[in-house]
């Protein structure tokens, strides 16, 4: 219903009255959230807590890692295991981090000095992380983790509707700013998703603007997506996973800001 039904429905052009957001890309952020959250709801069913959480972040991170952290905190919410569901979430973080590296590299190859020590770091920080939070839960939850429902739609509307707001700050801060604002647009398309940023700075790389200055919009945009999914934790799940995945964070964050520096 939410796929074949409403999205057809929904305008799929910009709306400046809202700030240019897009309601069809709204929603369509919306079910594949719901979509990553049935995904992991079979992988439990399947394979078991730890191994479950571990695959289907790790796949949807291949997607969106925005989308795996929201559907992990929902579970966690639901009272599903808060630290292996956070280990998740930060190892999805570490795909994340690679695959967008990856892209940017592929795209501009002179990127890479500048981005492949800081983005190793963090990614292998995120990565030790996630599953160490996984074994030391796992330990407690041996048995069958209680599953709540994948396609409850009161947390999906309302994620729907604070991503809505946050698409519509993004629009008025490139409209402020101007397309020259690029740390400022990284930046604010960095609250949703990091691949509209990469792509958009390495496909200008060594033409419109230099080496150092695409990467350091892409590293924006990496930091800001990760402040936001912390940000997104608190709001759809319980503090035991939010503070978990802030933790991660704050030691990517310090890992990469020592590689750079």
């Amino acid at each position: 219903a939410m796929t074949v039904i409403v999205l057809p429905l929904l305008p799929n052009t910009p709306l400046r009255i809202l700030g240019g957001i897009n309601p069809s890309e709204i929603w369509l952020f919306t079910v594949m959230t719901a979509t990553i959250s049935f995904a992991g709801y079979a992988a439990i069913r399947i394979a078991g807590t730890s191994t479950g959480i571990v695959i289907s972040a790790l796949a949807g991170a291949l997607v969106s890692s925005t989308a795996v952290t929201v559907a992990l905190a929902r579970r966690a919410a639901s009272g599903e295991p808060a630290g292996i569901l956070a280990g998740g979430a930060a190892l999805a973080g570490s795909v994340s981090l690679l695959r967008t590296a990856a892209i940017a590299i592929v795209i501009a190859p002179a990127l890479l000095p500048k981005l492949g020590l800081p983005v190793a770091a963090a990614a292998i920080v995120f990565l030790a992380s996630g599953f160490w939070l996984v074994h030391a839960d796992s330990k407690t939850h041996d048995g069958a983790a209680p599953l709540g429902n994948p396609f409850e739609l009161k947390p999906l509307l309302l994620f729907a509707l604070a991503f809505g707001v946050i698409s519509a700050l993004n629009g008025w801060l490139t409209q402020r700013y101007g397309e020259g604002g690029i740390y400022v647009s990284s930046a604010a398309v960095g609250l949703m998703d990091v691949d509209v940023a990469t792509l958009s700075a390495a496909r200008l790389t060594g033409t419109a603007i230099s080496i150092e200055v695409a990467a350091g919009a892409i590293l924006t945009a990496l930091g800001v997506n990760a402040a936001a999914r912390v940000i997104y934790a608190a709001m759809a799940g319980p503090p035991a996973f939010a503070l978990r995945l802030t933790a991660a964070t704050l030691a990517a964050g310090i890992a990469a800001g020592g590689a750079l520096f």
